[in-house]
């Protein structure tokens, strides 16, 4: 991110992409947009909170992972009331529909899945595939 990203040379975009075998990924998708809603900048420390705390959220049932989301935001300098109320309103259910639908239109059955360039990069790969797909991209 730093090589590319920060310095301009890359646009890097998040689309959700809940899989329907994760029960609560979808309201985890809709809890990281309602943190952005609240604070743009908080979008990227509610998702990487989101991340590193899934396994203590990913298997409850839904009013209480969301009721984790919460505690999350709460954790981050939201309003966790707020956002449990926005991800319950649903409030970007079309947002996270719509980039679902897009990723199985264009192929991402999986996550995590990156285009560089329109060429798609499946699964956690190694910082220098990466590196060399930008390069190769920033070169053409």
């Amino acid at each position: 991110k730093e090589k590319y990203v920060d310095t301009g040379k890359v646009r890097l975009v998040l689309r959700d992409q809940p899989l329907p075998f994760h029960p609560n990924a979808k309201i985890g998708a809709l809890a990281a947009r309602c943190a952005a809603d609240q604070n743009t900048g908080k979008f990227e420390a509610m998702h990487d909170a989101l991340f590193t705390n899934q396994d203590a959220w990913a298997n409850l049932a839904n009013d209480a992972a969301i009721t984790k989301f919460g505690e999350l935001a709460t954790g981050i300098g939201l309003n966790g009331n707020n956002l449990v109320q926005c991800v319950k309103d649903a409030k970007f259910e079309k947002q996270v529909t719509d980039d679902s639908a897009l990723g199985t239109r264009v192929g991402a059955s999986g996550t995590p899945t990156f285009f560089i360039n329109g060429k798609m990069v499946v699964g956690a790969q190694d910082y220098t595939v990466f590196e060399a797909e930008i390069e190769n991209a920033l070169n053409s």
